[in-house]
């Protein structure tokens, strides 16, 4: 295996978060359609705290404090979005 190869499998790897994250983002959009609220702070917090403890000695935990805050902020913009949607007709 030579950096060429590893830098194709890391290609594969950032188009499958790509596709998870999309994903993601449209179950989240279809979760706010049965909330009052949008934002859920004791939700996102044990999403964070599971993955804090899945993810291992590898990760600091500011990893997944950073990556799922951005993660959240955007469903809740998707979230308004769609609810705005809604609002209007």
């Amino acid at each position: 295996m030579d950096l060429r190869n590893v830098r194709e499998q890391i290609d594969v790897i950032d188009s499958k978060i790509v596709s998870l994250i999309k994903e993601r983002m449209e179950l989240g959009i279809l979760a706010g359609t049965f909330k009052k609220i949008i934002r859920d702070e004791k939700r996102e917090r044990e999403i964070i705290d599971k993955c804090i403890s899945e993810g291992g000695d590898i990760f600091e935990p500011n990893f997944f404090y950073n990556l799922y805050n951005i993660i959240f902020e955007e469903s809740r913009r998707l979230q308004q979005k769609q609810t705005d949607l809604f609002d209007r007709n």
